[in-house]
């Protein structure tokens, strides 16, 4: 005798059995299609065609859940960091940047992997560049990083998700941390450091990442000042490389963190970095 729930369940089995085939020969050809893209983009005697093409396709798969799950699991991140310090060509150089920040995309774990692969000094490397498209890059890749620990998105009045920031603490402190000590390398182009400035100014306001006190803590104010009383004609041995824009991003990433600074404490703390910083100059 035929049992009754059968005819009930037997249909939702079949479509079920149907999306598990489908998903693992989906897999199954997202793997191969990987597999053969990586070695086309990383063998550096095939052609710039091919391997622009390969890189694209790899950018187009990074977007995809199951295309990234099983770029996460490969060595493509590390791949991509080797092939970055001999990349000639342009334009694979700042596709692998973008596969990066697509990967982070996915996630803060995900995120935490690629972070343990290539290391902080490796986004801060990509940035240091007198090439505009390359720095906007690297600088939307950071943000995306700090995105994905905060749960913040590229959009106006975004806010991030506290449980999130809580659980990421460390990794946003280090990343922030960082960007601040980077600001006044005097090693770094002028685009990199406006864009590590922009950067700070985008994540410390306390609706963001609430980091205005630290950075202050850290001798933040200190290094922006340096950036912000640099004259750009005025060149000697240990001067900074800065944009005619980069007095301008500073003074308004100051004016920021002083719009944080929301007890009379705080206040008076700022104000005192700021006329220690201008005595010591004029004493010097």
């Amino acid at each position: 005798k035929d049992d009754p729930t059968n005819k009930v369940v037997q249909p939702v089995l079949q479509r079920l059995h149907k999306v598990v085939q489908e998903r693992a020969i989906h897999n199954a050809q997202t793997s191969s299609k990987l597999e053969s893209m990586m070695k086309i983009a990383f063998d550096l005697t095939e052609t710039m065609d091919k391997r622009e093409t390969a890189m694209n396709n790899l950018l187009v798969l990074a977007r995809e859940t199951a295309g990234a799950e099983l770029m996460i699991k490969s060595t493509i991140v590390q791949q991509i960091k080797k092939l970055l310090k001999v990349e000639k060509n342009k334009e694979i150089f700042i596709t692998g940047i973008r596969i990066m920040g697509e990967l982070c995309k996915h996630g803060d774990e995900k995120t935490k992997i690629v972070l343990k692969d290539v290391g902080i000094p490796w986004f801060l490397e990509i940035l240091d560049s007198n090439d505009e498209k390359q720095v906007n890059t690297a600088e939307h890749c950071m943000q995306t990083v700090l995105n994905s620990f905060s749960g913040m998105e590229n959009k106006p009045e975004t806010k991030p998700k506290e449980e999130l920031v809580e659980k990421n603490k460390k990794h946003i402190d280090t990343l922030l941390t960082c960007l601040v000590y980077s600001v006044n390398n005097r090693a770094i182009s002028g685009l990199a450091r406006d864009a590590l400035i922009e950067l700070i100014m985008r994540n410390i306001h306390y609706n963001q990442l609430n980091w205005a006190e630290q950075l202050v803590d850290i001798g933040g104010i200190e290094r922006l000042m340096e950036c912000a009383s640099e004259l750009e004609e005025y060149k000697y041995e240990s001067a900074m490389n800065i944009t005619p824009s980069t007095r301008t991003i500073a003074a308004v990433c100051l004016a920021r963190i002083y719009e944080n600074m929301y007890f009379d404490v705080l206040k008076d703390k700022f104000m005192n970095k700021i006329q220690d910083f201008i005595k010591d100059k004029l004493l010097t």
